[in-house]
């Protein structure tokens, strides 16, 4: 990838690799790919879509630009991370020698280019009220015509509403406030259900995501006998951190500290990596048919 940015000098940047994966990549191991000789940096524009974006990781992208760019001119100056939770937009950092990083952090998706329309819907396709939660649906003429040859995911996921107009569902939740404005919720498949309450990975992961041990964080719902589900994390460290029980338990007080009681992990499972789908995200399913397979073995040693 670093070399196809130098050859045809890519100014901007989507991409569906995990920013964590970016660690050593974009902009700054381009010094590296050069043996340290390049002095311009063509990238005005990195943009990760596809999942969130823990803020911690963004805060090391934008040192390591920073650190990098001290004695070279930085072209690109402004980073767009869509789907970031939790910070002010709008943040400016210097490097010692003066030159500029802008970014934003948004909290909000956004609002439709005209043409297009989007709706927050409850199960029976019927608009909800701002601030209510709901499935971000989407329509007008950038909506696809469907799935090649699979009628039944079309059907799924296309619904013709009372308006008359074809809604594509999303599969995501997420709140619309008065202003039109959408804040991200969840994948509609990850939501976990304890006690009656929607429990939302993300909002976990990105917790423990903040503690300098963690790496990498993924939640998943376990079936429990009366809470319906309740919360299993798997961890990656970073290096120089080993798992202990003094570590969990700090795991344990963050999430007592800024999490409701029924968001509370009940179990934490280490591992040196976690397993991802084609695109590079985590495969959250991958983890949870592993724990059912795992808790089907127990029930049976004891039988």
């Amino acid at each position: 990838m670093i070399k196809m940015i130098l050859k045809y000098i890519v100014t901007f940047l989507i991409s569906m690799v995990p920013l964590i994966e970016l660690r050593g990549a974009v902009p700054f191991g381009l010094s590296d790919a050069m043996g340290g000789s390049l002095s311009v940096i063509p990238l005005y524009i990195v943009c990760i879509i596809g999942n969130m974006v823990p803020v911690p990781l963004i805060y090391f992208f934008a040192r390591k630009v920073l650190e990098w760019g001290k004695d070279k001119k930085i072209i690109g100056k402004f980073f767009t991370w869509c789907l970031t939770k939790g910070e002010k937009a709008g943040k400016k950092l210097e490097s010692k020698a003066g030159k500029g990083l802008y970014w934003a952090l948004f909290i909000f998706v956004g609002i439709p280019f005209p043409g297009c329309y989007i709706g927050i819907f409850d199960p029976n396709d019927k608009e909800v009220p701002y601030g209510k939660e709901g499935e971000i649906c989407v329509s007008g003429p950038n909506v696809m015509l469907g799935y090649y040859n699979n009628e039944k995911e079309t059907n799924l996921a296309l619904h013709i509403h009372k308006d008359g107009n074809v809604w594509l569902h999303s599969g995501d939740i997420g709140v619309m406030d008065s202003d039109g404005y959408i804040t991200y919720k969840s994948r509609l498949k990850r939501l976990i259900i304890s006690s009656g309450y929607n429990v939302y990975p993300s909002q976990i992961e990105e917790l423990l995501e903040n503690h300098p041990a963690v790496m990498l964080a993924s939640a998943i719902g376990v079936p429990h006998p009366y809470k319906q589900e309740v919360v299993k994390v798997y961890l990656v460290l970073n290096k120089g951190y080993k798992k202990s029980g003094k570590l969990t338990d700090e795991f344990k007080k963050l999430c007592k500290d800024n999490l409701p009681k029924y968001a509370w992990p009940a179990d934490y499972e280490y591992r040196d990596s976690l397993p991802r789908t084609m695109i590079g995200k985590v495969d959250f399913k991958a983890l949870q048919e592993e724990n059912n397979k795992q808790r089907k073995e127990e029930k049976e040693e004891i039988i």
